[in-house]
């Protein structure tokens, strides 16, 4: 499942793997992520929300229905 999720993130572009990075792995707040990157928050969130709907995507396309990303129900 891990090998799965970390194949869908290799396959984004940058821009999305920075920011799913920053969020998830090394634990940033909207706010340090927006900082770090020069940008808004509002632009950091929307960044945020629009790479976390094309790694749904992805692992749809995987095959998989759920790895725990925020707006996914769990079966």
């Amino acid at each position: 499942m891990m090998q799965r999720l970390e194949q869908a993130i290799r396959t984004m572009a940058a821009l999305d793997q920075e920011i799913i990075a920053m969020r998830h792995f090394e634990d940033l707040t909207n706010l340090e992520s927006a900082e770090a990157l020069g940008i808004s928050p509002t632009a950091a969130s929307n960044r945020y929300v629009r790479a976390i709907a094309r790694l749904k995507e992805i692992l749809t396309s995987f095959g998989e229905s759920n790895f725990g990303i925020p707006g996914k129900k769990s079966s």
